[in-house]
């Protein structure tokens, strides 16, 4: 039997090996402790190397940084001394359940030389070395860390508070318009449940919205799918969300783009309901009020009217000049009430009216009581200004009077008249002059005591305005407060 020759492979270097020369293994067990040696003291975390009891029989520089200890006293420390949450009992038996090669990673605190708790990241590998069992363990100082996520918690919690507490409802929505956040006034406003808002999307079918006229409010019109759409900020838009039959939450909504990733837009909305109803409660104590308003012109024009009419007839009977002449000076001062109302009641603004709509139509009404010989030019040099009909009822009385003696006194032997008015606001106070082109009243008939009585009411209707009046030749000036509301 032939027996074939082997050709023997050179065998791989092994350092360990019984076959190494002494000179060998020494030089590759130097070689060994330089690189672990290394390795140790040129890592940025702290390296710890203890025994199975948890005694530390090996420490880098960064351990003794991190702890303030020596690295002699730590060879002296056993994992009581550093680690308050794993005492050597525990650890012993939290490691004999472990094989070979297990590792670990986990939270702790290390105590420092000065009793201060450091928080570190300790990632950790169980081994045997002859027979012998050991723990190599990396910490790595998590302070920043922990107080980044501490900021972060106390960020995310004055967020959601101030997001709750708001008393507006805010909802959160993801790019594609779905919805992720909502806050506690946002369940109350819409009743619905966070639950069920995150379910939904800003332009489901599911909502029922209607604009402020009441009629269907598409989707492409909502503040949010708006914001989402255009990439900017829409303010105050009015919609009505329908829940149960006939109720309606009416909201004014707010809607912005949020410039964060996986973000979409974030919603703010008031609930306006209450305002609303409120606003519309005025509106129609508003209308009943014109429609009374309007009514008691009706009727107080009526009776002037009325009035009139009776005064006229009476005129008709009377022979007598100087009781004719009663019956048109007291005609004169019902035309001028009854020209003020007709205005109130045609200008709409039932309490207030501008003195160029009434001044000059009022003098035209007084003019024809009177003859038309001589003819009579009416000019007028009136200002947009406002008054209440108070005193606009006093002033339309004295302008009665001053036309009822131009009428009377002025113009005898003249071929013909010019009465001038003018009305202007000068500061606080409204300045109406009046003169006609006659030679004026007599200073002896309306000197103090004298007078009859259209001189005596327009001193007294004067005073009632807070104004004064004052007269040169044919020329009354009158100056009262203005109505500034």
């Amino acid at each position: 039997m032939k027996t074939e020759a082997k050709t023997a492979r050179p065998e791989k270097a092994n350092p360990a090996s019984p076959g190494t020369p002494p000179e060998a293994a020494g030089a590759t067990s130097s070689l060994r402790e330089a690189l672990y040696r290394s390795l140790l003291e040129n890592s940025i975390d702290a390296v710890y190397l203890l025994s199975e009891e948890g005694r530390v029989l090996d420490v880098n520089r960064v351990a003794c940084a991190m702890t303030g200890y020596t690295r002699e006293e730590l060879l002296g420390l056993t994992i009581d001394d550093l680690d308050p949450n794993y005492p050597s009992r525990g650890f012993v038996e939290f490691w004999n359940v472990r094989p070979e090669g297990a590792t670990v990673l986990f939270e702790t605190l290390h105590r420092r030389r000065d009793g201060t708790l450091v928080p570190v990241e300790v990632n950790g590998i169980f081994t045997k070395v002859e027979g012998r069992k050991f723990l190599f363990g990396v910490a790595r100082d998590i302070s920043e860390r922990k107080r980044a996520e501490r900021s972060l918690r106390e960020s995310e919690t004055k967020y959601r508070t101030l997001v709750d507490v708001l008393p507006v409802g805010v909802t959160i929505t993801d790019a594609s318009g779905k919805i992720l956040e909502t806050n506690r006034m946002s369940e109350r406003i819409l009743g619905l449940s966070r639950e069920d808002h995150a379910g939904r999307r800003i332009d489901g079918t599911e909502w029922r919205i209607v604009r402020a006229d009441g009629s269907p409010m598409p989707p492409e019109e909502y503040a949010s799918t708006r914001a989402l759409r255009e990439g900017r900020l829409v303010e105050g838009v009015e919609m009505g969300i329908l829940k149960e039959p006939g109720e309606t939450t009416w909201l004014t909504v707010n809607s912005a783009p949020l410039p964060l990733e996986g973000y979409g837009v974030a919603v703010a909305y008031s609930d306006v309901s209450a305002p609303r109803r409120s606003e519309e409660h005025v509106r129609s104590l508003l209308r009943e009020k014109e429609i009374l308003l309007r009514e008691t012109h009706h009727r107080v024009k009526n009776n002037l009217q009325t009035i009139l009419s009776l005064l006229a007839l009476q005129m008709d009977e009377v022979s007598d000049p100087e009781s004719l002449a009663r019956l048109r000076d007291l005609s004169g001062r019902v035309r001028s009430m009854l020209v003020l109302y007709n205005k109130l009641y045609d200008s709409g603004d039932f309490g207030r009216l501008d003195l160029r709509e009434y001044l000059g139509p009022l003098v035209r009404e007084i003019l024809g009581i009177f003859p038309p010989t001589p003819p009579v030019r009416l000019e007028t040099e009136v200002d947009g200004v406002v008054l209440d009909a108070r005193t606009l009822s006093s002033l339309g009385i004295i302008l009665n009077e001053w036309t009822t003696n131009s009428m009377k006194y002025a113009f005898a032997g003249l071929p013909d008249g010019v009465i001038r008015i003018s009305a202007r606001r000068e500061g606080p106070r409204v300045v109406c002059a009046y003169e006609d082109n006659g030679p004026g009243i007599p200073e002896e008939a309306v000197g103090p005591g004298n007078g009859g009585f259209g001189m005596r009411l327009i001193g007294l209707l004067a005073e009632q305005m807070g104004g004064d009046c004052r007269r040169e030749g044919a020329r009354w000036t009158l100056s009262f407060p203005a109505d500034d509301r």
